[in-house]
């Protein structure tokens, strides 16, 4: 019975991280299926600041904004390490202390470029202010030569510098459909 778990779990963790197996090139130059898909982990910062001038609109109490951005990434992977931009959006609602961002991005990495989209929240109490550390999460395709590649991450952005926590791995994006609105929740079954 564990060894059908452990089978599932690993075809699950496969099609998690793109698909089926990924061929790997052995000496003889023959390919050879791998059991596992190719996949690195990447840590490092970001250096970001608004580049065009923003616009701010108040709507039904809530501040609406939009910028241009740059940052220049430092990651430990040079696949994706270089100068990046995109869109910043953002939309706080007064007296509940709640930001939400999303916009696009694109890195530049020596090869290729990242081209995709971020989401975001402030974690703090201090979004009311549009100051808070907001967290960040981000999904960019490859092109160039990381073409068939994906680059997920986690960033934590201070107003400043946003440290990196993500992977690279070959493969598209996972697809993913939000849950219905009314579904059970497991207390209720």
């Amino acid at each position: 019975m564990r060894r059908m778990w452990a089978a599932g779990a690993a075809i699950v963790m496969c099609l998690m991280l793109g698909g089926g197996p990924v061929l790997a090139q052995e000496a003889s130059g023959a390919p050879s299926a791998s059991a596992e898909p190719v996949t690195d982990f990447v840590t490092g910062t970001g250096a970001c600041r608004f580049v065009e001038p923003g616009m701010s609109v108040y709507i039904d109490g809530g501040r609406h904004d939009q910028a241009g951005f740059a940052c220049d990434w430092e990651m430990d992977d040079p696949r994706v390490s270089g100068p990046g931009a995109g869109t910043w959006n953002v939309g706080c609602w007064d007296g509940v202390r709640v930001c939400l961002y999303w916009g696009d991005m694109t890195i530049s990495g020596p090869e290729g470029t990242w081209i995709g989209a971020f989401t975001g929240q402030d974690t703090s109490t201090l979004g009311e202010l549009g100051r808070g550390p907001v967290a960040f999460q981000q999904v960019l395709e490859g092109t160039g030569a990381y073409e068939g590649w994906t680059y997920l991450a986690h960033l934590l952005f201070d107003y400043s510098t946003m440290s990196v926590d993500g992977i690279v791995y070959e493969g598209t994006p996972l697809p993913w459909e939000p849950m219905p609105w009314e579904s059970p929740s497991p207390a209720s079954e």
